[in-house]
């Protein structure tokens, strides 16, 4: 699977991995600069390390995009993976 990974174009690339990180598709940008990668654990270790080596305001801004969870008032605002993820986990049954 790392093999596919790594043959991607870049637009395929960043569609795949574009929310990682809620609405931060510069991550995916900037991943995709990194490759190849040799498994999953380099993936994975480059994915957090992008996110804990950029600037305190840049990770508030992915902290802060985080959709609250169940909070029905702001569901037209959720990702299409973010709602899938809540519907899946029944926090859209949530009163």
């Amino acid at each position: 699977m790392i093999n596919k990974i790594n043959k991607l174009s870049k637009s395929e690339f960043i569609k795949v991995f574009a929310n990682i990180f809620e609405n931060a598709r510069w991550i995916a940008e900037e991943l995709y600069n990194q490759k190849p990668f040799d498994n999953f654990e380099e993936l994975s270790s480059k994915i957090l390390n992008i996110f804990e080596t950029t600037t305190k305001e840049k990770q508030l801004k992915i902290l802060n995009a985080h959709p609250d969870l169940a909070n029905k008032t702001k569901i037209s605002l959720l990702t299409p993976d973010s709602l899938k993820e809540q519907t899946s986990a029944g926090l859209d049954q949530c009163t």
